[in-house]
């Protein structure tokens, strides 16, 4: 939890980076599900200010933090960012929803985007969210990473061995098609950190999928991956390796 909260915060002051104005920055926050927690922290931890809120849920309103406006419908929340001209919208509902959500805010809006991860679960969709006011939460690529040198061959193997109990899969987290299934909802993450350190892909290959399992290679200019990533370990043997030997 507490790396989380450090990758979230690093990618919010990285976002701001590029305007050095000295007034407090605006924030609107779409979704208060588990991860919105990380999000208003890192608002609150930069001395800004978030000023709506929106979740279909009406029995979310108590978890609004206090001075923003709840919002229970999205588009009267899109009305309300474009008015108060809102300097950033984070989103954070259920990965099916990324899509339709940044777009109308695109093009309603002149507000920069903070999506958690995926923005698209589809590569028919990349088109439709082409835009540099566009930023994914992939906190791991935050994280000290080792320098690699591109003048040598690299053999990978990432096995990523973890527990998702039985109420993962009865969220909407274990639908395939509101997240993408494994390989969008968890294994992006690693994904994006291979291509942080060894840039981007030559080809990708799949040898099993499963609700629990993934299995597969990425090739690389200057290194092969086998990866593996399962979701039934045992509690008490979790673990995450990725081990780079050159050759």
């Amino acid at each position: 939890v507490s790396f989380i909260n450090r990758g979230t915060n690093y990618i919010y002051m990285q976002k701001g980076e590029g305007n050095k104005t000295p007034y407090m920055k605006t924030f609107a926050l779409c979704g208060l599900g588990f991860i919105s927690n990380k999000h208003i922290s890192a608002i609150e931890s930069l001395g800004d200010k978030l000023l709506a809120v929106c979740d279909n849920d009406a029995t979310k309103k108590d978890k609004c933090p206090y001075g923003a406006k709840f919002f229970e419908d999205f588009g009267e929340f899109v009305k309300f960012v474009a008015e108060m001209q809102i300097d950033y919208v984070a989103i954070s509902v259920p990965n099916d929803l990324h899509v339709e959500m940044v777009t109308r805010l695109l093009k309603n809006t002149k507000a920069q985007i903070i999506c958690e991860k995926p923005v698209v679960t589809s590569v028919d969709d990349l088109e439709k969210i082409d835009d540099s006011r566009v930023n994914c939460m992939h906190q791991l690529r935050y994280y000290n990473l080792p320098k690699i040198n591109p003048n040598k061959q690299y053999n990978v193997l990432m096995n990523i061995n973890i527990r998702r109990d039985q109420w993962y899969f009865d969220s909407w987290k274990g639908d395939a098609i509101k997240s993408g299934g494994l390989l969008f909802n968890i294994g992006i993450h690693y994904f994006d950190m291979l291509v942080c350190l060894f840039g981007k892909p030559k080809s990708c290959k799949t040898d099993a999928l499963g609700h629990h399992y993934g299995v597969g290679s990425i090739e690389f200019n200057n290194a092969h991956v086998e990866w593996k990533i399962t979701l039934d370990a045992p509690q008490d043997n979790q673990y995450r390796i990725i081990r780079c030997d050159e050759f």
